[in-house]
């Protein structure tokens, strides 16, 4: 497993489909239990309404097509719960069309031995797989329309061509589409839900000026990637990186180009700390750090030296109300400390920021706009 598949296994519970699953977990679990109890309730009464011969082959048909998959998702949902909503829909529409199909086969029998059955029980089953399994709109859509036109057909072959048998299934259709528009808005609710909490933990470890990850996020981050590497084996590398005399270029060129250097610099680390498994901080005002998760000696010292040859940034005189106004060069270099946690070590968030922050005062205390890295 490479670094981007570590971390994209322990970053799934954000995902939309998690998100869904957690909301619906526990309606897919009681509507599945209740649907086995109602399964046996009404199989026991089969006993008593049909006579023997015709009791076998109703169970055979009952048991295959409807108990056995409703045993088996009621373990899989109680004892061991998927993690995403889409996880088991083919067998939870195997379910549905099944009794679909259990429901025609027992109304056969019924009209075999001229036993009254109800036709409540296939709108009970599209309310099912409609609305309470939580199954996708469109393919919960295309499998009642299955159950429907082999009601109909089978209906029809039976000698049930009628009026009563057209308006039943207009009535079908139409409880189906009003179960569908239920679920579809209920599905977008809870997705626009998911957006707007991810936009706003987005916004909440974001830095507002930089687009980074702020402070904040830098400490939770750090000390989940430093157990991960940790746990998996993996080199942990933690840059801390100054803008040098960035008090004087406030000075000079005032407080706006300041911001838009630092946003320029901001860019230019994204640009080369760019892997999935890549972190980038704005920790203070023009302090930033880079976590490098899975990475290399190597790797480490030539995102450093790309980092060191910055020289200059482009930037607009703050008083230049002119768009098209020349824009100067604003001198910029960049001191780096950084630490390396190799794999066979342990260290703490504590000892890995301490190591950088002295790299970093070596490299400021030699003149700055160079690199320093220490192994741990």
């Amino acid at each position: 497993m490479n670094a981007e598949q570590v971390l994209q296994t322990y970053e799934h519970s954000t995902s939309l489909e998690s998100f869904l699953m957690k909301h619906c977990l526990r309606l897919r679990q009681w509507s599945l239990l209740i649907s086995l109890f109602i399964c046996l309730t009404v199989t026991a009464l089969d006993f008593y309404r049909f006579p023997p011969e015709a009791c076998y082959l109703i169970m055979l048909s009952r048991t295959s097509l409807v108990m056995i998959p409703l045993l088996i998702l009621n373990y899989l949902f109680w004892f061991s719960p998927p993690k995403s909503i889409l996880t088991h829909v083919p067998l939870l529409l195997t379910v549905f069309i099944g009794a679909g199909i259990n429901h025609n086969v027992i109304h056969y029998f019924a009209l075999l031995h001229d036993i009254n059955y109800t036709e409540i029980g296939i709108l009970l089953i599209i309310m099912l797989g409609c609305l309470l399994l939580v199954i996708p709109v469109f393919k919960s859509g295309m499998a009642s329309a299955i159950i429907i036109v082999l009601y109909g057909i089978s209906h029809y072959f039976m000698g049930l061509n009628n009026p009563v048998l057209y308006f039943s299934i207009i009535i079908f259709f139409s409880i189906t589409l009003l179960f569908l528009l239920i679920s579809n808005s209920s599905q977008k609710i809870l997705i626009e839900n998911f957006y707007l909490i991810k936009k706003l933990h987005e916004d909440s470890i974001t830095d507002a000026l930089t687009t980074l990850f702020n402070r904040r996020f830098f400490k939770e981050q750090f000390k989940r990637l430093l157990q991960l590497s940790e746990r998996n084996d993996c080199n942990l590398a933690l840059l801390l990186i100054d803008v040098d005399h960035f008090k004087s270029i406030n000075d000079k060129f005032g407080h706006t180009a300041g911001d838009l250097v630092l946003q320029n610099i901001a860019t230019f680390i994204k640009q080369e700390a760019h892997r999935p498994c890549d972190y980038c901080f704005r920790i203070g005002g023009d302090e930033m750090a880079v976590i490098l998760f899975d990475t290399s000696q190597d790797k480490v010292e030539s995102i450093c030296n790309k980092l060191s040859a910055l020289e200059n940034i482009k930037t607009q005189h703050p008083n230049s109300s002119n768009t098209e106004a020349k824009c100067e060069e604003v001198p910029v270099t960049l001191s780096i400390g950084c630490a390396i946690k190799k794999k066979t070590s342990k260290s703490s968030c504590e000892e890995m920021l301490e190591a950088s922050d002295k790299s970093l005062y070596i490299s400021k205390n030699n003149g700055r706009n160079q690199f320093t890295i220490k192994s741990i």
